[in-house]
């Protein structure tokens, strides 16, 4: 899947943040949003995680499983076509992240929201489109 780079208070950030063998955003401990490091110092941010869980035989829920991929996406379903097709379009955040599991971390709620809001004026883009 390819990225669509985001620019936002000089910094630059990809959707999805999280793909593949990568599923902890940001690099480098610096808050996707507003590229602070803030919430290292005052040791509290807020997270978006997601993920899936699979059983093992014991019936205990293992923290990764190799064979899972996760995904996050913020989609649009719109009415089905004369044809049978769907129509919809979504925004993903993450993307087939390897062990199922991902986190993406920010320095605060504001910037949780901020980003959360982007995405969301992303998909109505693409509504409109």
């Amino acid at each position: 899947m390819k990225q669509k780079q985001i620019k936002r208070r000089g910094h630059k950030m990809r959707l999805p943040l999280v793909a593949k063998k990568k599923s902890v955003a940001p690099d480098g401990n610096k808050c996707p949003w507003c590229g602070e490091t803030k919430h290292l110092k005052a040791n509290s941010f807020a997270v978006l995680s997601g993920g899936a869980l699979q059983p093992d035989a014991s019936g205990k829920f293992t923290i990764e499983d190799p064979n899972l991929r996760g995904w996050l996406n913020l989609e649009w379903q719109g009415n089905q076509l004369a044809d049978g097709t769907d129509k919809g379009v979504g925004v993903a955040v993450a993307h087939e992240v390897a062990g199922g599991q991902f986190h993406l971390n920010f320095c605060g709620t504001e910037c949780l929201r901020a980003f959360l809001n982007y995405c969301v004026d992303e998909l109505e883009q693409k509504i409109r489109r």
